[in-house]
């Protein structure tokens, strides 16, 4: 959490007591969650290149397209990664999985990494 949780701090003490106590929080609280994260979030190489960038995001401005991060790539791909690329993909990411975003046979490579 950042600053953030201080403004939603009483409220995020009461979901947690009701979700303690009943099993199920009444709200949705994922984004609160330690079990979103994934053994991938724990690999120190993934953490020294991903967190110097991630700082830098958390205050960007946000585009879609302009969002993607540059650093720790490559680390969950589909067999048919190749295929795409060769085919013009141009990648994004979630979760360590590179998932096309959209096709630009157009641009290079390093054009679309870029």
């Amino acid at each position: 959490m950042n600053v953030n949780a201080v403004q939603g701090a009483g409220g995020l003490g009461k979901e947690l007591a009701d979700w303690i106590t009943t099993g199920e929080p009444k709200a949705y609280l994922l984004p609160f969650d330690v079990r979103r994260f994934i053994d991938l979030h724990n690999n120190s190489k993934f953490l020294r290149e991903r967190v110097q960038e991630a700082v830098g995001y958390n205050y960007s401005i946000r585009h879609p397209l302009l969002t993607e991060f540059k650093t720790a790539r490559k680390s969950r791909c589909s067999p048919l990664y190749t295929v795409q690329e060769q085919a013009g993909a141009v990648f994004g990411e979630r979760m360590g999985f590179e998932r096309v975003l959209y096709f630009d046979p157009s641009k290079t490579r390093e054009e679309r990494l870029n």
